[in-house]
């Protein structure tokens, strides 16, 4: 789940990444992999910012609630 309104969903791990869109809290999620402080996420649901349910990208891990991440 995440933490924060207005997380980036970003295309690559890192702040370099493009921007695909912007995540809300309590939006769900599922973590598919990690690299640094950053995890490989789909979406469970379409986000509160209109994402479609299904999408994937990079959110850096401090945004992510544990333990309602899912896991690997």
């Amino acid at each position: 789940m995440i933490y924060t309104d207005g997380t980036r969903l970003r295309a690559k791990a890192g702040s370099s990444g493009a921007v695909k869109g912007q995540l809300y809290f309590k939006d769900p999620i599922r973590i598919t992999g990690k690299s640094g402080g950053w995890d490989r996420v789909v979406l469970k649901a379409k986000s509160r910012g209109g994402l479609p349910k299904g999408t994937t990208g990079w959110v850096a891990h401090s945004h992510i609630i544990p333990p309602y991440c899912g896991g690997l």
